[in-house]
């Protein structure tokens, strides 16, 4: 485990050659001992020629199952194991950087003057002698760990269809999932916490230059000097997903109808495989030596989440209910209008309080703020935009010490939003027709708080969620009020 890989086709064996995360120097069979002097080799041959030793245990059944109960009723099920594959990037980062590749930015031209010519398209590159000194402090992507395991997910389902009318269907069923060995990257560069935090507060008399302070001082890896952190991909990630679905739907010649309510909870420790520095899905964990401590609600999370959409002909017109016997001209006008609808009430998707990182003691991209024992933060106070959540429920913790908070505890704002169309295809002959829409988005002009996900660059919580910002626990971010807009296509 923990190990860097990089194929080398220099080496006169061929094969995979890896480095351990302390770098330490190793015999390379074939070339008379360490690539480099003692004390700066950082390669192995390990002798094969794939990432990862091929395995035999991969079994992926799936079984499923419609038992008829009654000519009304209908019963279904299954269960499956279903594999995924990993990321090529895994790989590709493996081998382009340090210690395997050293990094330069060199000038295709060597004119100052403009305009400049690519007259030094290939210049000399100076080698030097690989070292932590010297190279440590390059951006490490993503290395992948010497024993990648294969990540599935486990699902299963259980379903009871009704027939309660003609045309007219209720189905309830209950939906889960299970997944492992789920891609984690995970940031082996983060700094342990000071043995003495108090000594590293400036504030408190300490100085936070001295002793183990410095965050490079508690680095488990001290040739990793790079203060962006070293993603390691371990496939040690876990989620579980169970919901109840209950569905109602009516399908008749004018009228399509379908209604779903979903009660569900998704849990993970971290939503996302990517990022250290990030926000939201992709962020790292708080502590990335126990990432045991950021199992809780997915930042996807929605409990509850009902939708509601209809299509609906209009019994206006030549062949319908009303003007069946209305002249061309009104049913051009009149007959086969088209109204459509889809209504969404939703719960918020959770997010965590944060808090600050004093003095950069943790090297924690997600340090997270301290719950007050005994404090409910979702009651004990007057719920508005101004103060979303109690407030006074968090504190900034001390320096050096990761916040007691768990991830994703607060909830944000949901949504109730209403869209609503209406069209009609305007027949002139057989072949020819224009097609005429007018729909309206958030029709009623709610107030739709969050990140609008069409326009935001990153995606974070909709409510202000760090006790040391001055908007703290106000909502923050609201989606645009109501859109209309016409359409129109000519179909020849």
């Amino acid at each position: 485990n923990n190990k860097m890989f990089w194929f080398d086709r220099a080496n006169p064996g061929g094969g995979l050659c890896f480095a351990d995360k302390a770098l330490q120097t190793q015999s390379v069979p074939g070339l008379g001992g360490p690539i480099a002097p003692q004390g700066n080799g950082f390669y192995r041959y390990c002798g094969r020629n794939n990432p990862a030793d091929g395995s035999k245990k991969p079994f992926a059944p799936r079984l499923g199952f419609a038992y008829r109960l009654t000519d009304k009723t209908v019963v279904r099920g299954g269960y499956g194991i279903f594999f995924d594959s990993a990321e090529t990037r895994e790989i590709d980062d493996s081998g382009d950087i340090y210690p395997f590749v050293v990094r330069t930015s060199p000038n295709p031209t060597k004119d100052k003057n403009l305009p400049k010519l690519t007259d030094n398209m290939f210049p000399a590159v100076t080698l030097h002698q690989v070292s932590p000194a010297s190279d440590g402090s390059q951006f490490f992507a993503v290395i992948i760990s010497e024993f990648p395991q294969n990540p599935y997910v486990q699902q299963w389902s259980l379903s009871v269809q009704r027939e309660l009318a003609r045309n007219t269907t209720l189905e309830v069923n209950y939906v889960g999932n299970k997944g492992t060995h789920l891609l984690n990257r995970i940031n082996i560069g983060q700094g342990l916490p000071p043995a003495n935090p108090a000594a590293c507060d400036s504030t408190a008399g300490g100085d936070p230059k001295s002793g183990d302070c410095p965050a490079l001082a508690r680095r488990p890896f001290q040739n990793i000097t790079s203060p962006n952190g070293f993603l390691d991909s371990q496939w040690n990630g876990y989620n579980n997903y169970n919901a109840g679905n209950i569905k109602l739907e009516r399908r008749s010649s004018s009228l399509a109808l379908v209604s779903v309510y979903t009660w569900s909870k998704s849990m993970d420790d971290k939503s996302a495989a990517a990022g250290v520095g990030a926000t939201n899905a992709f962020a790292g964990h708080m502590d990335e030596h126990n990432a045991r401590l950021d199992y809780g609600r997915s930042d996807f999370d929605v409990p509850h989440r009902f939708v509601t959409s209809a299509v609906y002909q209009l019994p206006f017109g030549r062949g319908k209910r009303y003007g069946n016997s209305m002249n061309k001209a009104a049913d051009l006008a009149l007959g086969g209008w088209q109204i459509t609808g889809i209504t969404t009430f939703q719960k918020g998707f959770a997010f965590s309080v944060l808090a600050a990182d004093q003095f950069g003691l943790l090297t924690s991209f997600t340090q997270r703020a301290n719950l007050i024992s005994g404090c409910n933060p979702n009651s004990g106070f007057h719920k508005s935009v101004n103060e979303w959540f109690n407030t006074a429920c968090f504190v900034q913790p001390l320096a050096g010490q990761f916040g007691n908070s768990g991830r994703n505890i607060i909830r944000g704002p949901g949504i109730n939003n209403w869209d609503a169309g209406i069209g009609k295809d305007f027949k002139f002959t057989e072949r020819v027709a224009f097609q005429f829409r007018m729909e309206g988005f958030n029709i009623f002009n709610h107030a739709q708080y969050g990140f609008d996900p069409f326009t935001a660059t990153s995606i974070g919580a909709p409510v202000s969620n760090n006790p040391n910002n001055l908007d703290y626990g106000k909502v923050i971010a609201a989606r645009p009020g109501r859109i209309i807009q016409f359409g129109g296509k000519v179909v020849f």
